[in-house]
């Protein structure tokens, strides 16, 4: 079956969300999910478990998978499904390492990144570069999705992975989201996208699974925004999700500026409006400044 790529969960509105506190916006939408979720360390510490077992790994991966694994086999109260995040804080250097296999610790020092429960906001690990940047109370956030556009997508992001293992498809969800920073005062604007590392959850059936047709899959699939659709073809109390999800913020301030610099050049009196103009020149300062 060839791969089914979902490119087009576009946003309906004219322009991005301004959201001064991106935690509480995204915890707000995805306490909306209909399908539960835990944490668990499980499924990463595996990852590094077969790096350990892994004979052509080299000697300072195979050195740090074994002080991993060897951690987590003494503290099996940690690798429990549905450990509590506030359980790992006695933990931290141990969450330093682990999470290694998402955030290479010879790039934390630059990279803003944040680890959770799958399509959950209680997080157990962010990188020493986003949270000095959480702390800046002089910047601005914007987010290119309405919020329900962002529901909407991280539920189709679920079914999908549901879809793929329960249903033989073969899904691909890309949402384009995309994060921009800029100083209250005025200043440089910087843009993100975010990076989904999904490899670590897994869903598991609770109930049997419902029999779906290639016809009822193919309806959802063209109906992507029918929330009811969906979880009523794929009943939430069927299925549960654990594991962990991290998320990496990619800069892409270039080609982000450039394309609102086309979005705003094809608007009528684009050249004409003292306003235009200015958003224009801020368009271009920070495309020549960003780094």
């Amino acid at each position: 079956m060839a791969t089914q790529t979902l490119e087009n969960l576009t946003d309906r509105t004219s322009g991005p969300v301004t959201v001064f506190e991106p935690d509480r916006f995204m915890t707000d939408n995805l306490a909306m999910m209909p399908y539960r979720s835990v944490l668990c360390l499980r499924p990463l510490v595996d990852n590094w478990r077969k790096r350990l077992d892994n004979e052509h790994a080299d000697a300072a991966t195979r050195l740090l998978a074994e002080r991993i694994v060897g951690y987590a086999d003494a503290h099996p109260e940690i690798m429990c499904s549905g450990v509590e995040p506030i359980a790992l804080r006695e933990h931290e250097d141990f969450m330093s390492l682990l999470m290694a296999a998402c955030f290479p610790i010879e790039r934390r020092a630059t990279q803003l990144g944040k680890a959770a429960a799958p399509f959950s906001m209680n997080f157990v690990y962010e990188t020493p570069r986003l949270r000095e940047l959480k702390r800046d109370s002089n910047m601005c956030y914007t987010f290119n999705k309405s919020p329900e556009l962002f529901f909407a997508t991280a539920l189709v992001e679920v079914c999908g992975v549901i879809l793929n293992k329960y249903y033989g498809q073969d899904i691909e969800v890309e949402p384009q989201m995309v994060i921009s920073l800029r100083p209250k005062t005025g200043g440089v604007e910087r843009h993100f996208k975010t990076d989904q590392v999904l490899r670590f959850f897994d869903i598991e059936l609770l109930k049997p699974l419902p029999e779906l047709t290639q016809e009822q899959i193919n309806e959802l699939l063209s109906n992507i925004y029918d929330r009811d659709l969906w979880t009523r073809y794929l009943p939430p109390d069927h299925f549960l999700i654990h594991g962990l999800m991290a998320v990496n913020m990619i800069e892409v301030t270039a080609e982000e500026t450039l394309s609102r610099l086309k979005y705003q050049l094809l608007e009528r009196d684009a050249v004409v409006h003292r306003e235009n103009i200015r958003e224009q020149e801020h368009i271009l300062e920070s495309y020549f400044n960003h780094e």
